[in-house]
């Protein structure tokens, strides 16, 4: 199972790949810079939205059987 901590390192590493910013990947996911740093730190459980929209921005899917 993975933490939060976890998932935001993998949204971080997805991020950072990208070449992006959490200013620009929070505004292509029409969230807060703060949440998407939350998230990252691990502080944040988002929600289903949240995580679709942050997929999307990234142009990844999420998988939810590995």
């Amino acid at each position: 199972m993975q933490t939060r901590e976890t998932f935001g390192a993998k949204v971080a590493k997805a991020r950072n790949r990208k070449g992006l910013t959490q200013e620009k990947l929070a505004e292509m996911a029409d969230i807060t810079q703060n949440n998407l740093s939350r998230i990252e730190r691990g502080l944040y459980s988002p929600g289903v939205d949240i995580l679709l929209r942050i997929a999307d921005a990234l142009d990844m899917e999420l998988d939810f059987v590995e």
